[in-house]
């Protein structure tokens, strides 16, 4: 199911590609902005969609088990066995470069919310917290442009 998706995305992608080689004038070349805003919008979707199924399907497949006493036992392995918290700056990066693509397309507010998802993913990144900054100023939001700017310096 995951290559079919891929395989229409990838189709997708190349017709908006071919928009753009033949959109001589601004009437064209806008159509085309406002097709691949809504082309990173549905990707994005996906991709949350995704996530939160895998994590939904991690969690339901640990919480089933044979016996209660099975349970108690990785209950308590659970809890001695902690992962250690760190930053996922790959994950973050990601969301950096759509957070920068997103802002040079004039979507605002949607640059904030990926720039937002960069900064969860890897807490004090300044150039997530610059670029959150500029897209936030954009988006005439200038109390919260200045908190973000501040945090940078």
């Amino acid at each position: 199911m995951t290559e079919s998706l891929v395989a229409a995305l990838r189709r997708e992608y190349d017709e908006i590609a071919r928009q753009l080689e033949g959109a001589p004038g601004n009437a064209e070349r806008e159509a085309a902005k406002r097709e691949i805003i809504a082309y990173f919008k549905k990707v994005d979707t996906m991709l949350g969609e995704l996530t939160s199924s895998r994590t939904t399907s991690a969690s339901s497949s640990t919480a089933t088990s044979r016996s209660p006493r099975t349970r108690s036992r990785r209950r308590a392995r659970v809890h001695r066995q902690r992962p250690v918290l760190h930053a996922d700056h790959i994950g973050a990066t990601t969301f950096i470069e759509k957070g920068w693509s997103l802002i040079s397309l004039g979507d605002h507010s949607g640059a904030i919310s990926s720039l937002q998802r960069a900064l969860q993913l890897s807490p004090g990144e300044t150039q997530a917290e610059s670029l959150l900054g500029w897209a936030q100023m954009l988006h005439e939001d200038y109390d919260d442009a200045l908190g973000t700017f501040q945090k940078c310096s």
